[in-house]
């Protein structure tokens, strides 16, 4: 029986969002984000 509320996540959202990133590039796939003036580069986990 449930109460109705969400199970916790085990992973946090970010991290989720680069394996899923992950599986839709390719190999050699950049991740770029906007931090300010440089971009900041993020590494895609393989």
């Amino acid at each position: 029986m449930t109460n109705g509320t969400r199970p916790k996540p085990t992973t946090a959202p970010g991290e989720r969002v680069l394996r899923r990133v992950a599986a839709a590039t390719t190999p050699g796939a950049r991740l770029f984000i906007d931090g300010g003036d440089p971009l900041r580069e993020l590494p895609i986990p393989r």
